[in-house]
């Protein structure tokens, strides 16, 4: 078994092949995929995460628990169980894609580069 990162294809199969994407630490890009893969993404409440992390609804679109181990691992645990649950994450993913993708992520960061030139918000 490797350990070396995935990508392309292979990331693409894997996540379509998921029912959640677990991302115990730094959300950042990794929620944008999760909305394309249309895989629930689950995290914790912790202070480093980018930007991304905004695009997540604890309960709508994706889960986010206290940053501890155990209500973590208990959340996954759960919503894993709960198929209904689990389908209604997917359904607002879906939805979601749309608003949230690579090129729009792109724009958004060119956009407030542009403003931190300008000198405007």
């Amino acid at each position: 078994m490797s350990s070396a990162p995935t990508g392309g294809r292979a990331r693409e199969r894997a996540g379509a092949a998921a029912d959640v994407m677990p991302v115990p630490g730094a959300v950042g890009p990794r929620a944008v995929d999760s909305f394309a893969l249309r895989t629930p993404l689950v995290t914790t409440h912790w202070p480093w995460h980018g930007p991304e992390f905004g695009y997540l609804d604890d309960g709508r679109n994706a889960a986010v628990t206290p940053h501890d181990q155990h209500a973590y691992v208990a959340a996954v645990a759960e919503l894993l169980a709960r198929p209904r649950r689990l389908a209604g994450l997917r359904r607002a993913r879906r939805a979601d894609a749309q608003r949230y993708t690579v090129e729009g992520m792109a724009a958004r960061f060119a956009h407030g580069v542009e403003g931190l030139l300008h000198g405007t918000p």
